[in-house]
């Protein structure tokens, strides 16, 4: 059988209530109980609202003034704390995309809202808010999130993703990020872009990849995460490079994929970045410069003879010049379309489209 003691509500009362209670039901003066407390007026009211601690010497105070024992005091005292902490664990846990990391089988929800905290910091690896707040809220202080009403909790959905990814991660081989390695195998990625399908080279990109310490890991986004791509240099030297495949189209993927590569090799101070729509993602240097490193390397800057296209290319022209260039139609039929010299609408039946199969993704046909 519960006990009172057992039962925690989903909302918090501090001490300062039953003390507002009693003052009101005595006809107490506020301003002389504090002065008989040695409280500002200021830190009376913050008693009142639980935002000052009720200490010894205070408990003391209110047992002298109102009744009730220390002790009876400093108990409710650390039972509004230890339900304050509850209540915000809740509030974090509605914030998550619950629905999403549901379907995408992240996690099991339980229907107990006190399990569900539990479910969700284990999925996290964190015993407590504060843990999880320490590595994942604190880590994305530094993505430039907008404020969009598309995207209400942007940290708590992109921390869900990138959870997610570590958890993907974790099946790859790890070695410490090499940085210089990780640049010398760019010629040796490049030319994957050429492959059709997706089972065929997403192996090798890893084992690449895997080489020189990067984990490379295609993880859907839920719910509020608008992220198509993150990178990153974890505590124990390791690093990841984390994909959405948003777009499920072989110019995003691969434009994506070296921007992730561009900002390990450029940024690699930088603890952590996550790209994706400018609904949700703020612009900067940075970013610019990882956009110029991806299409550098998909499309080398000084093999784009702007005379070639004077006018505007024909299919055979993309297809013969991918060939050249040693790249797939799509990607440059993306950077075109991306320079202004296609529009958006033209020649997309030449980029090759995937689909999600389970959690990979695979070659539409």
């Amino acid at each position: 059988m519960s006990t009172l003691e057992d039962f925690v509500p989903r909302w918090a009362t501090p001490p300062g209530a039953t003390i507002g209670d009693i003052v009101s039901a005595k006809s107490l003066p506020p301003k002389h109980l504090a002065e008989t407390w040695g409280l500002s007026t200021d830190e009376y009211d913050r008693l009142l609202e639980g935002s000052l601690v009720v200490t010894t010497e205070l408990a003391q105070n209110l047992a002298e003034t109102l009744g009730g024992s220390v002790s009876f005091w400093l108990r409710r005292e650390q039972r509004f704390r230890r339900s304050l902490e509850t209540v915000r664990a809740d509030q974090w846990v509605q914030s998550l995309p619950l629905a999403s990391m549901k379907k995408l089988e992240w996690l099991d929800v339980p229907a107990d809202w006190h399990a569900r905290i539990d479910a969700c910091l284990q999925f996290f690896g964190a015993d407590s808010l504060q843990e999880w707040e320490g590595t994942y809220a604190q880590q994305l202080q530094g993505v430039r999130f907008r404020t969009s009403p598309t995207f209400p909790n942007q940290v708590s959905a992109v921390s869900a993703w990138l959870r997610a990814g570590e958890i993907a991660r974790s099946q790859l081989k790890r070695t410490r990020f090499d940085a210089d390695e990780f640049a010398l195998a760019i010629d040796e990625m490049r030319p994957l872009s050429r492959i059709p399908d997706p089972k065929t080279f997403i192996p090798k990109l890893q084992s690449i990849t895997s080489e020189c310490g990067v984990a490379c890991v295609i993880v859907p986004t839920p719910d509020g995460c608008a992220a198509s791509g993150a990178s990153r240099v974890l505590e124990d030297g390791t690093a990841i490079i984390q994909l959405s495949a948003r777009y499920l189209s072989d110019d995003q993927f691969w434009f994506s994929f070296f921007h992730e590569v561009g900002h390990l090799i450029l940024h690699r101070e930088r603890a952590i970045h996550v790209d994706g729509d400018s609904e949700a993602f703020e612009t900067c240097i940075e970013e610019t410069q990882a956009n110029s490193f991806s299409a550098d390397v998909l499309w080398p800057f000084e093999s784009r003879l702007e005379s070639r296209f004077m006018k505007k290319p024909s299919r055979r022209d993309i297809v013969r010049l991918a060939a050249e260039v040693g790249t797939s139609p799509g990607i440059i039929i993306g950077q075109l379309q991306n320079e202004g010299v296609l529009e958006y609408t033209e020649y997309n039946n030449l980029k090759r489209r995937y689909r999600r199969s389970g959690h990979d993704i695979v070659l539409r046909r």
